[in-house]
């Protein structure tokens, strides 16, 4: 199973019916329906996660890190500009509700 053929299937999935994984985030986090003060990027690891436990009054020393890359991978040349009308179509409302650029393929993970 390839990363290829889980984009396609997630490209035939509806989004109702994924796996909260991978499921567009506006449907996981109810944004319609609840109010949220803070939305932070995670993936901008060096500045959220600082500024969430310091929204939550938690030291950061004294929290453990738990899934830390080691390494990055280069994820450009794993899509395919197929996959890439894929995730822009499933995640569109992700787009447009957190402000990501529909053009930017990430570098690495």
């Amino acid at each position: 199973f390839t990363f290829e053929m889980f984009v396609q299937a997630i490209g035939h999935d509806r989004p109702e019916m994924m796996d909260r994984h991978w499921q567009p985030q506006t449907m996981v986090t109810c944004v319609d329906l609840l109010r949220y003060d803070t939305i932070a990027r995670l993936e901008d690891r060096a500045t959220a996660f600082p500024a969430i436990c310091e929204r939550l009054g938690v030291d950061t020393t004294l929290v453990g890190h738990l899934n830390q890359s080691h390494g990055s991978k280069d994820l450009r040349p794993l899509y395919t500009p197929a996959m890439i009308d894929i995730v822009r179509r499933v995640y569109s409302a992700d787009f447009d509700r957190f402000g990501y650029d529909r053009d930017d393929i990430p570098a690495a993970a």
